[in-house]
């Protein structure tokens, strides 16, 4: 599915289609973009400046979504879905192996799906951690927390 071509489209509907991956770079003119229900997995809207509405939720693997410096005033985006400044191959993430040290760090809200990992950028700035009684097992992944000061971890197990 190739628009590169078509870089007069202010409107693109490609909903319902099973698109894994699709290039709108050169449509910078899109001010409307509409790409719900595919199977994408990575999606580029940082050259569309023009953009205003964006709706890229059910696609089932798709996580995050680069807009650059793009300020997109309507979005539809599903639970697991978040727009990033940066590109979305920089983005690391930090593995999370025990369930209830990542449910701690939900509950702290430095994290907000229990999937076994933490968004690095996230986690590298935390200076105070309290995850005190919280039934964990091990402290896997506290090597990304940089800049780490304080650590309470009492009554785990």
């Amino acid at each position: 599915f190739d628009v590169s071509a078509n870089t007069a489209l202010i409107y693109l509907f490609v909903e319902n289609n099973q698109l894994t991956s699709f290039d709108v770079s050169a449509n910078t003119a899109l001010t409307y973009l509409h790409v719900t229900g595919n199977q994408l997995t990575s999606f580029d809207v940082s050259a569309n400046t023009a953009l205003t509405f964006l709706y890229v939720n059910a696609n089932p693997d798709l996580t995050c979504i680069y807009v650059g410096d793009n300020v997109i005033g309507t979005t539809s985006l599903d639970e697991n879905q978040f727009l990033s400044d940066i590109p979305c191959a920089d983005l690391l993430y930090t593995s999370i192996p025990d369930a209830n040290f990542e449910q701690k760090l939900i509950d702290l809200g430095h994290d907000d799906v229990l999937d076994g990992t933490v968004l690095t950028a996230t986690v590298e700035v935390i200076i105070e951690l309290s995850a005190n009684s919280s039934d964990i097992s091990a402290l896997t992944g506290i090597e990304a927390f940089t800049a780490l000061i304080y650590l309470y971890a009492n009554d785990n197990q």
